[in-house]
């Protein structure tokens, strides 16, 4: 069970964030009364398996995109950094000052597209209803919703920092039926 609750509300207090030199103060995790609250160290410590951290040119888009195309939910967030969950798995989104101090800083100043040969596989949502939002939403559609051989159903989309993001289920196994 992740140690982080869904439905909780978020009270946020602020310090300054010293770790990556940025000059404005960046909200503390707290959720609530809840005593047994991770606080951000707890938190790192309790990801598991694979992660990913997306650099962003907006957070709040970002978050847009994957919480209304994909169904994403939002555990934490403020306007640099958010701490992301889709389909039992732990991604989130920084913006490149959060960076400031980080050895990858320099390479993240430019405005190219993000992400250039990578997909961003989402199993389990449903791409037909992804496509549709993301249509609905003026997203880029690289490729619709289509069966494919290697037994998925998927969809390609393109989000404002330039990430490809492929939802896709199961297709039936017609071998068992």
């Amino acid at each position: 069970m992740s140690l982080l609750k869904e439905h909780v509300p978020i009270h946020l207090g602020l310090v300054r964030n010293g770790l990556t030199g940025l000059d404005r103060a960046t909200p503390v995790w707290s959720f609530g009364a809840m005593s047994n609250a991770p606080s951000a160290p707890d938190y790192g410590r309790s990801l598991t398996g694979l992660g990913f951290n997306l650099i962003v040119k907006d957070v709040n888009r970002a978050i847009h995109f994957a919480t209304e195309v994909l169904h994403a939910k939002v555990y934490f967030r403020t306007d640099v950094f958010a701490a992301m969950k889709l389909g039992g798995s732990d991604f989130m989104f920084h913006i490149p000052d959060s960076y400031k101090g980080n050895e990858l800083h320099a390479t993240l100043t430019s405005d190219a597209p993000r992400g250039v040969g990578v997909e961003l596989r989402c199993y389990h949502v449903d791409p037909d209803t992804a496509e549709a939002r993301a249509r609905e939403l003026e997203y880029t559609i690289l490729a619709g919703s289509l069966d494919k051989p290697h037994g998925l159903r998927e969809c390609m989309i393109l989000d404002d920092d330039g990430y490809v993001w492929i939802p896709s289920r199961r297709l039936p196994n017609h071998a068992e039926t």
